[in-house]
């Protein structure tokens, strides 16, 4: 029974012949054209603040925007004194100082 089904089917499918839907041509819109490069900003960064003279084990207070006030010694620093770690004086662990944030710091003594 199954091989007259089967050879019924192949009969059918020879016999009705199969044809593609038609495809629809349209125009292609390229999206390179579409797409801008940001523009760079003119405006600089803001100034680091300068801790040059700063070193690696100086005793500093670090007057925060916040009102707060950290002192402690500085255990870690960039290379380009952007940002520096300082271990605090009073058990806190560590803080990292970055001059994004615009603190004002001191040398303590």
């Amino acid at each position: 029974m199954n091989v007259l089904i089967v050879a019924a089917l192949t009969f059918i499918c020879k016999a009705l012949p199969y044809t593609h839907p038609p495809i629809e041509r349209t125009e292609m819109t390229y999206i390179h054209s579409q797409i801008t490069t940001p523009r760079r900003s003119r405006q600089l960064p803001a100034p680091v603040p300068d801790w040059s003279k700063l070193s690696r084990g100086d005793l500093v207070k670090v007057f925060c925007r916040d009102g707060g006030t950290l002192l402690g010694h500085i255990d870690m620093i960039a290379l380009d004194r952007s940002v520096f770690w300082i271990i605090q004086n009073d058990g806190n662990g560590r803080v990292l100082v970055c001059g994004a944030d615009m603190p004002h710091v001191v040398a303590a003594s």
